[in-house]
């Protein structure tokens, strides 16, 4: 198994420009950064990405990402604004298999190319898509270690509920799990 670039600066067997260190975060500069003053803010121990880091990771990186940009905002160094980015798993660009918040600098004329094929979606569309992730929330605990993902089977398409304030849909009947397997506890 290779080793962990991230769990190796941590350990301190391989160098970095630290930024910020504390007994759960390491910041530290990106090795190629898409603008000077590029930082990862990384937890100190290691967790692959989102599924597997609780509000015990989550927080602190949270944390030292705004002390980070308020930093990059007081520095000197050009920061007209802030991006953050994590990318969990491959799919998404994840490249480095340890968990990793981007605090980007950005100002006008960077350079920094954020792309996509942005397309609009209709409101039913949209309320059909919230339905589902509504849907699924009951069964995704906060802490993510103690569920588990459902399997392509165990998805259904669940109406949308109009009872909640504030959401507008089609159909005002109340979602029901059904046969829908629920997400357990692993052991």
């Amino acid at each position: 198994m290779e080793a962990c670039v991230f769990c190796e600066i941590v350990a301190g067997r391989a160098a970095a420009s630290v930024v910020h260190g504390d007994d759960d975060v390491l910041a530290i500069l990106d090795l190629h950064p898409a603008t000077p003053g590029h930082v990862l803010v990384i937890p100190r121990a290691h967790v692959r990405g989102l599924a597997e880091a609780g509000d015990a990771i989550g927080g602190p990186i949270w944390r030292a990402a705004r002390r980070v940009a308020a930093a990059l905002r007081a520095s000197g160094l050009r920061c007209e604004g802030v991006r953050l980015s994590l990318a969990d798993g491959e799919a998404a660009g994840q490249d480095v298999f340890h968990l990793h918040l981007h605090v980007v600098p950005r100002f006008a004329g960077d350079g920094v190319v954020v792309s996509a094929e942005w397309r609009s979606r209709s409101r039913a569309r949209l309320d059909q898509d919230a339905a589902l992730i509504r849907a699924a929330l009951p069964r995704c605990p906060a802490d993510p270690l103690t569920w588990r993902r459902p399997r392509h089977r165990d998805v259904v398409m669940l109406p949308a509920c109009s009872a909640r304030p504030g959401l507008t849909t089609s159909s005002t009947s109340s979602a029901s799990t059904g046969s829908c397997s629920r997400m357990t506890r692993m052991s």
